[in-house]
């Protein structure tokens, strides 16, 4: 873009910018110096720039530009007569109303810019604590200063980039914990779930994550505070790397977020388009999609969606990269998480796998996939080298690489690896329903019933609540993977979104009395 751009012209306006902030004119003729700096970089269409628009429907309060979802508020001097760069509380105070009146009415996130023309300071609802340095504020000391002022309008505020390399750096940079864009989408979700926290829907998926995690890793020492806040980040995580499977296979996020945002968690558009059952998928973390998050996560798509994710050259441990950023070294060791690194997994792989062709490699404790993505790509090279048919490829790399592991999050990031991994191979198949071989479960203990009359013809899993239930699914359904992980999947839908989940069974053709049978009361147990 900004090859296109005038660089005299812009010279000339970022002149006129600081010019009206030196002799203190008027907030409207800012306002003017500063749309037409927008327009003229191409950051914003002169047709979709407003102004003195109200922040929210009824509200008697004005804002002075806003352009895309970004409120620009003018002032003759953002500091008031204080030295440097440090706004005047009231001001701050004034752009955050604005903010948190447009989240209140609309849930979605919007980014707001406190501005005199030479200082400038960006916020979002909930944003707390003041920050001037980069990348929070930026300061246009010159007249040459119009390029860094466009970038970071572009990179950090109005975001106007598409097409951004999938590597490493560019990961932490705009999704990582030190990105705005993750400061404002893990805000709003702090927010969102302490709206809702006491809902039903969300207690319960809460609580069975909790019981999980702990199954996992053991007694925990964090308050409930900090494991609600850990509940928040895993959400985010897991709906950014689904995001990420997504669209490495095809899927518009843009599109889908304009559509239907909440199949962005619940994956029909996914599964319809690739056939893979199990990647994304309504669980524990769908929670926003059901107490008004469906605006949050429209915006969070738009955040994923302007990287290059099927560009070949995308790493195949995202995930891992993702997980590494949010939940920082300290945090993990002290959650009992330890991850490989790609080099050593490789190393590794190499070593003790050498004919991955004819042998199966299954991770039982595979964390993030670091491991399984390393199998993936080894089976991978091999099967080229020894001329396998495309089509065929996908099939015997599914036999052949396996993972499992009991933290609900490791399976999300896991299964997604497996994706990215085997991209080209998924895309090359011809299967219309398929799983992808991550499981979540104990490696080291079968939590089911067995040895008793009963083991022959259903498999009893406990859910080990206070009540001692058992979910029973008969035997003949399991041992059909694809049929009953879709169905699985339907169940969970229906009976989040109110329909009958019954109607499930005749959509997959389950017609054995006794299967349904079996079925029928445990789907009653699982309504309930």
């Amino acid at each position: 873009m900004a090859a296109k751009i005038n660089a005299a012209e812009m010279r000339k306006l970022a002149a006129e910018i600081l010019r009206r902030h030196t002799s203190g004119e008027a907030e409207a003729n800012i306002t003017s110096a500063v749309r037409r700096f927008l327009v003229e970089s191409g950051l914003a269409k002169n047709e979709e720039i407003r102004e003195e628009a109200a922040p929210a429907e009824g509200s008697s309060k004005a804002v002075d530009l806003i352009a895309s979802d970004t409120f620009i508020e003018m002032k003759r001097r953002v500091c008031g007569t204080r030295a440097g760069f440090n706004p005047d509380p009231e001001y701050v105070k004034q752009i955050d109303e604005y903010l948190a009146a447009s989240e209140q009415e609309t849930n979605s996130v919007r980014t707001g810019i406190l501005t005199d023309g030479k200082y400038w300071l960006m916020r979002w609802s909930g944003a707390g604590e003041v920050v001037t340095n980069a990348p929070y504020g930026f300061v246009l000391e010159s007249a040459d200063g119009w390029l860094p002022l466009y970038e970071w309008l572009r990179d950090e505020v109005i975001v106007a980039l598409d097409d951004i390399p999938a590597t490493r750096e560019n990961i932490a940079r705009h999704l990582g914990t030190n990105s705005p864009a993750y400061q404002k989408d893990i805000d709003a979700l702090k927010a969102l779930y302490a709206q809702y926290s006491r809902h039903e829907t969300i207690k319960v998926k809460r609580g069975l994550w909790h019981d999980l995690l702990r199954a996992a890793l053991g007694e925990m020492a964090q308050d409930r505070a900090q494991m609600d806040d850990l509940f928040v980040r895993h959400t985010y995580l897991t709906a950014i790397i689904g995001m990420v499977a997504q669209a490495s296979l095809g899927i518009d996020l843009k599109q889908l977020a304009a559509d239907d945002p909440a199949d962005l968690m619940y994956g029909r558009a996914f599964r319809n388009a690739t056939g893979l059952q199990g990647v994304v998928e309504s669980d524990f973390f769908a929670w926003p999609a059901e107490v008004g998050g469906l605006p949050l996560l429209a915006t969070m798509a738009r955040h994923v969606a302007k990287f290059d994710w099927r560009d070949e050259n995308t790493p195949n441990d995202i995930a891992a990269i993702l997980y590494e950023t949010v939940i920082p070294p300290d945090e993990r060791r002290t959650l009992g998480e330890y991850y490989t690194p790609h080099w050593l997994a490789r190393a590794i792989t190499r070593e003790l796998v050498p004919d991955p062709l004819n042998k199966r490699m299954l991770d039982p404790s595979c964390g993030s996939g670091t491991f399984i993505a390393e199998a993936i790509t080894h089976f991978l090279e091999a099967a080229e080298r020894a001329n396998i048919p495309p089509d065929e490829v996908f099939g015997r790399l599914r036999h052949a690489v396996t993972g499992i592991d009991i933290h609900p999050v490791a399976v999300h990031l896991a299964r997604s690896a497996y994706v990215l991994a085997a991209r080209g191979a998924i895309l090359a198949s011809s299967y219309t329903s398929i799983t992808i071989p991550i499981y979540m479960g104990d490696a080291l203990q079968l939590r089911y019933r067995a040895g008793d009359m009963f083991s022959e013809h259903e498999i009893a899993i406990q859910v080990n609540d206070d009540a001692n239930t058992e979910l029973l699914f008969p035997v003949s359904l399991v041992e059909r993977p694809e049929t009953f992980d879709a169905l699985m999947g339907d169940v969970a839908e229906c009976i989040e979104s109110g329909d009958d989940p019954m109607l499930a069974l005749d959509d997959h053709h389950i017609t054995d009395k006794a299967e349904r049978s079996s079925l029928r009361a445990t789907i009653a147990t699982i309504q309930e």
